[in-house]
């Protein structure tokens, strides 16, 4: 690289790109490679240490979203703030959720934050760069080929020496100027053959003249037969001559110069109305976790009966939105949209209490959820699923349901212990849900979810409405 454009102003000091270093510890520890495509391995840098972070306590943060990583480890570190976690989980859609709803967040209220970004579990290995051939240049370090256009180099070249030019018979004094080949257009079949390239020699006074041009703060003239840019002439280094750009259908901008492309792209937010002000926000939250993991709600601040509630990832955002349309509740009905684009310019907080009317925002990342399993996969009905409480008998469940005046119609105990409760309507069913969740004959962690009501079958009943309509012609006939 040329000294003119390496450096930066006239003390050619620190350049303010990512340049490798990390503050004033110097050289930046990568043992693994990051990646800016979603991967199953997040690279999780904890700073604001206020509690020795343990494999214990980061199983039980990725477990408040219920997701469990397949392998974990803790790398050790210099900075006492600071410890860095690799986590591989079973797929790209559980480091997806987990990025989506733990990046940048506290462990703990004082400290200990989360900073995610992909990377790979495996570190890509260096390999050794090969020993120049005899006359040939030296490798470049630290270059890999896709840096220049990922065209490979043409082999056998011969690089001018000032030193080893042959004489030139004395010709009258006229400017030196570069001898380059002719292009002529060519027709390409396959893979071009390598060729060797003779480049005439350089002006020496014209590269100090652009060198010293470029130094500073001025901008210095570019030059018109440069290859490429920061000095990079491809014809020196024996690269081929650079492909002409093939033009995409609609261009490459296409995507960018539409608006209306990026806004399609699905989010986890979501608008959920109507819920009354009356109604607390761990209602709202017990009756949306049958469907999804909910991560944050936050009243408008408006509009205080809707929510914006943020999903744990964008397929619970789907299934919710499939299934929370015009449920009764709180009198009315509630239903679930989803944002088209929202950009959460302040994050939810877990200060105050989910139970309490008056709160009108909460974070739910360290609240019970349920367990993927245990998500309902239907429209709301009057049959529920009672799971976790395996020890009770039928009679057990309906006693505690009488006391929390709910009268199930019938209760049926399976061989797996569980109950199927069949209620009067919806509404009821609904209620019980947002009552009893976690709570089934003092059980933590029984569960209650929708399932498929009874099918109606109207056919069996349409040909014995039709039959008497056949008898009455009859009769008439008669």
């Amino acid at each position: 690289m040329q000294p003119g454009f390496a450096m930066r102003g006239r003390g050619g000091g620190r350049a303010r790109g990512g340049g490798g270093f990390d503050g004033g510890r110097g050289l930046m520890q990568q043992p693994f490679m990051q990646s800016n495509m979603p991967t199953d391995t997040l690279c999780v840098r904890i700073t604001d240490i206020r509690q020795p972070v343990t494999e214990d306590m980061m199983y039980r943060v990725f477990g408040s979203i219920s997701t469990n990583p397949r392998r974990l480890q803790i790398n050790p570190s210099s900075d006492p703030n600071e410890t860095v976690v690799m986590v591989q989980f079973s797929d790209v859609y559980a480091t997806q959720r987990v990025m989506e709803s733990l990046n940048n967040r506290n462990i703990f209220n004082d400290g200990n934050k989360m900073f995610m970004s992909y990377a790979s579990w495996e570190p890509t290995p260096v390999l050794p760069a090969p020993a120049p051939a005899a006359g040939a240049p030296g490798p470049v370090y630290g270059v890999n080929i896709p840096a220049y256009g990922g065209m490979q180099p043409t082999p056998n070249v011969h690089f001018p020496q000032m030193q080893q030019q042959p004489q030139q018979p004395h010709q009258p004094h006229q400017p030196q100027q570069p001898t380059m080949p002719q292009q002529q257009p060519t027709v390409y079949t396959g893979v071009r053959p390598p060729q060797v390239l003779h480049v005439g020699p350089q002006p020496r006074v014209g590269f100090e003249n652009q060198q010293r041009a470029a130094r500073g703060r001025g901008r210095g003239p570019v030059r018109s037969n440069a290859g490429g840019p920061m000095g990079f002439d491809p014809m020196m280094m024996g690269y081929q001559t650079m492909a002409p750009m093939v033009s995409m259908p609609g261009g490459m901008m296409a995507a960018y110069m539409n608006p209306k492309t990026l806004q399609n792209s699905p989010t986890v937010f979501l608008s959920v109305t109507v819920v009354p002000e009356t109604e607390p926000l761990q209602s709202i939250f017990i009756l949306l976790e049958a469907f999804g993991g909910v991560v944050t709600i936050r009243r408008n601040h408006n509009k205080k009966d809707i929510l914006t509630v943020k999903m744990a990832s964008i397929p619970e955002a789907d299934n919710v939105v499939q299934f929370v349309r015009k449920i009764p509740f709180a009198g009315g009905t509630v239903s679930a949209k989803r944002f088209p684009t929202y950009n959460e310019r302040t994050p939810c907080t877990d200060d105050g209490n989910p139970l309490d009317a008056a709160t009108v925002q909460y974070d739910f990342t360290t609240a019970r959820h349920r367990s993927p399993g245990q998500r309902s996969r239907c429209h709301p009905s009057s049959v529920l699923k009672v799971t976790g409480c395996s020890g009770c008998s039928e009679a057990d469940v309906m006693t505690y349901f009488t006391s929390e005046n709910f009268y199930p119609d019938r209760i049926i105990k399976d061989d797996e212990g569980a109950f199927t409760v069949h209620m009067a309507d919806a509404e009821t069913a609904v209620a019980l849900l947002i009552k009893c969740h976690n709570n089934v004959c003092g059980e933590e962690r029984s569960n209650v979810l929708f399932i498929e009501g009874p099918k109606e079958t109207p056919a069996p009943s349409a040909p014995s409405e039709e039959k008497p309509a056949e008898n009455p012609s009859a009769n008439e006939a008669e």
